[in-house]
């Protein structure tokens, strides 16, 4: 492991596109075989519509949510039609990092803080129940933090300041990782130790031994 991140008990990481491989691409390919050509511009890596923000923040159901794409699209889709062109975005984990993650446990305290949706989450984490463990995602983490159950997403300083109260953590002994640098840059205004996941680094790596 670096040094520079041994030094640190508690490390927060994100999930998309640290842990969990993503592909923006993917979902604007699945709506476009169902008839919508132009996803991206409701969502994409640099920005979303405030539909998606809502959604991620626990502000509507997923049936409202749905009402609106067909709404948006004009299109009569199915609930599910919209779950699974939308969840192709979801690739697939590595048993790698899973591996790392419970040898990593050992010596520090994990956390998750994520950015995500009820739909999303539901897809993610019944691969991780079919594949790793019957427990899902959280089972890695001493707690895991999501935006849509905490009313509130990165980069907002509140969700952070949030998981610091609620953990009992002070940003000066944390690690945090994100590949997002709007989230970087916020969480280092408030102290916390940052690492900036980039596209072509593998997790698995940056704390191999």
């Amino acid at each position: 492991m670096d040094k520079a991140f041994s030094e640190f008990k508690h490390i927060i990481f994100d999930l998309g596109n640290v842990l969990l491989p993503i592909d923006f691409n993917a979902p604007v390919k699945a709506f476009k075989s169902i008839g919508l050509t132009d996803f991206d511009r409701l969502y994409g890596e640099i920005q979303q519509t405030n539909l998606f923000n809502l959604l991620e923040t626990g502000k509507i159901p997923e049936a409202d949510f749905c009402d609106e794409m067909r709404r948006i699209s004009g299109l009569n889709w199915t609930d599910k039609q919209i779950d699974d062109a939308w969840s192709t975005i979801i690739l697939d984990f590595r048993a790698s990092t899973f591996a790392m993650l419970e040898q990593l446990a050992e010596s520090h305290v994990l956390y998750l803080l994520s950015n995500t949706n009820s739909i999303h989450f539901t897809h993610y984490n019944q691969q991780i129940i079919d594949r790793f463990h019957p427990g899902g995602l959280n089972a890695y983490f001493k707690k895991a933090y999501y935006s849509h159950e905490l009313g509130m997403r990165k980069p907002d300083s509140n969700i952070f300041e949030a998981v610091l109260q609620d953990a009992a953590l002070t940003p000066q002994d944390c690690l945090f990782i994100d590949d997002n640098e709007a989230n970087i840059i916020s969480a280092k205004a408030l102290g916390f130790n940052v690492h900036h996941h980039k596209p072509k680094e593998k997790i698995e790596n940056l704390f191999s031994s």
